[in-house]
């Protein structure tokens, strides 16, 4: 943790104190200041933001645990039902500074959002935070942001800025405060047998040639007595042993966002553009032995070749529309996760010129790993046939900048509004499906967020 009698790593400081001397020397340029601080202690990121009870807070761990971001506060929201919105929003931002980040999400469809659980989280949503932390190559970097809307002096902006540090100095929280939750009640939403005639619905327009692929889920609804914390969640994703993404993206303490990734949609940096195909599921085996033989039935799966593959022909396309040229950089590799494994395809390109991120990352969304193929049809479907809003599930979650960005797709996640978490799960059905094996294939995927007795 980080902040007023905060210790880490034996150490403690405070924010206020820690920028007096930037504070000092500050020079306004423009409406946007940013204070950065390099600083040479180790500590645990997300044990830091959880170590404030700050109303808006950020976390995104790259799934190859090269870097970590985080957010404390907020001094800008771009949030809006239209794109044309949103790019118009982070034009104005870059064009002042294209260093700012900011981070947030998109809906799954890209619509206004309707469901009171996802209302607030709106169709777009982009926030700049007051603090951000950033760690990537054991350099750790504290950085102010502020938004000088009313012109402000710089005594003032100093003034201003002093007396934010000093409010989230004395936000400080303790682990002790988390009260474990009961849970009430327990939903499936839809139930195993409405899921069974879904999936058959699927089945026929797939045989009649309407779609090829498409992608279903569902979701478990736990109400609890209380509130849910999401450090209890957090705790338990956060310890599993895979490369995933992490993410956290909370508006207030009782409509958070969060989860544990594995896919990549679209990451880029230096001009170049990388993008993942992930799809094709089966368990982990219980012994080294078994494991390899689910490994082996993977890869000679027809069934899950032609769905990894359904993807790989969509990501290539969009590949092509804004590359130069791209390579192949993984064909067809497992990926072997804590409970289950799939089949990954990694592309790299280079980039063409000026080229819009917003753009490309809703060219890419959604994949036929999330959707279905081909992507219109199918996505009208899941709107007919689904009993609840997606809202951000299984949509496109991270930050960008003006010239680089990273976002996962956000599925194995989980929403907590007010005394509910929401658990969802997906799975891609084509010609040779069984509704009973991506009922099972959905657990699996869920079972990252399984209730302990911790939490009981």
């Amino acid at each position: 943790m980080l902040g007023k009698n905060v210790k880490i790593s034996g150490k403690t400081f405070n924010f206020d104190e820690l920028f007096k001397d930037e504070l000092n020397d500050l020079r306004i340029e423009n409406k946007y200041i940013r204070i950065e601080k390099q600083i040479d202690i180790n500590y645990d990121i997300l044990d830091l933001i959880f170590g404030y009870n700050v109303k808006e807070q950020f976390y995104f761990k790259d799934k190859n645990n090269s870097y970590e971001i985080a957010g404390l506060g907020n001094i800008l929201t771009i949030k809006s039902s239209s794109q044309h919105e949103i790019s118009k929003e982070l034009k104005k931002l870059w064009n002042i500074d294209d260093n700012l980040c900011v981070f947030g999400g998109v809906s799954f469809f890209l619509d206004k959002i309707k469901s009171a659980e996802w209302k607030r989280f709106n169709c777009f949503r982009f926030t700049i935070p007051f603090i951000e932390i950033r760690k990537e190559e054991n350099i750790t970097k504290l950085i102010i942001n502020f938004y000088n809307h009313n012109n402000l002096k710089a005594l003032d902006v100093v003034k201003e800025i002093s007396y934010k540090l000093k409010s989230i100095d004395n936000a400080l929280t303790t682990n002790a405060d988390i009260i474990p939750n009961k849970i009430c009640n327990e939903l499936l939403i839809p139930n195993q047998k409405q899921w069974e005639n879904i999936i058959y619905k699927a089945l026929t327009k797939i045989n009649e040639k309407e779609i090829s692929k498409i992608v279903l889920s569902r979701k478990k609804v736990l109400v609890g007595k209380n509130t849910w914390n999401p450090l209890l969640i957090l705790n338990k994703i956060s310890t599993i042993k895979e490369n995933s993404f992490i993410f956290f993206y909370k508006i207030s303490d009782e409509n958070i966002f969060l989860g544990r990734s594995p896919e990549r949609l679209i990451s880029i940096k230096n001009n170049f553009l990388t993008a993942e195909s992930i799809a094709g599921t089966r368990p982990r085996g219980k012994t080294d032995e078994e494991d390899h033989a689910l490994e082996i039935e993977l890869l000679n799966s027809k069934k899950e070749r032609e769905e990894q593959r359904i993807v790989s022909r969509y990501i290539e396309g969009q590949m092509a529309k804004f590359c130069k040229n791209f390579n192949t950089e993984i064909l067809e590799e497992i990926l072997k996760l804590e409970n289950i494994q799939h089949v990954i395809t990694k592309y790299k390109g280079e980039l063409d010129t000026n080229n819009n991120f917003l753009e490309i990352l809703l060219s890419f969304h959604p994949t036929p790993a999330v959707g279905g193929n081909p992507s219109k049809r199918a996505q009208e479907l899941i709107r007919e046939y689904e009993p609840f809003e997606r809202g951000w599930y299984a949509a496109p979650i991270g930050w960008m900048k003006k010239n680089e960005a990273d976002f996962a797709v956000g599925i194995r996640s989980a929403l907590i509004h007010k005394h509910e978490l929401h658990i969802f799960g997906g799975a891609g059905v084509i010609h040779e499906s069984d509704p009973y094996n991506e009922w099972k294939e959905i657990e699996y995927k869920m079972s990252n967020y399984s209730v302990s007795d911790e939490v009981n």
